[in-house]
């Protein structure tokens, strides 16, 4: 029963991850496209990653429902929490990076 508890706290930190990866893929979509032409394929490749991340968050989300966890009450770990800060803080300049990821982390009652 422990190592369950155990890979599900793990697939939860995963989800959490992968949560936060999906802006900073985004903004690398962004920039693709603005640098990029026609002749590279660099748009379809990341376009690629985001449908397969798409896919990871909607197993994620079906598997939740097996392990009777509800996603929205995972609580990162601190080394996730740094590495989802840190992606963030490729994202955005520090003063917007440190409102969104306040608003991210910091659950509202």
């Amino acid at each position: 029963m422990e190592k369950e508890e155990g890979q599900q706290s793990h697939k939860g930190q995963d989800y959490i991850f992968v949560r936060a990866f999906v802006p900073f893929v985004a903004s690398v979509l962004i920039k693709a496209y603005k640098d990029s032409d026609d002749s590279s394929n660099d748009v379809e490749v990341i376009l690629g990653g985001m449908t397969a991340l798409n896919d990871e968050i909607a197993w994620f989300k079906k598997e939740a429902t097996k392990w009777n966890v509800q996603l929205s009450e995972i609580v990162p770990q601190k080394t996730n929490q740094e590495y989802c800060r840190y992606i963030l803080h490729l994202l955005f300049p520090l003063k917007m990076f440190c409102f969104f990821f306040t608003f991210l982390i910091v659950p509202i009652n």
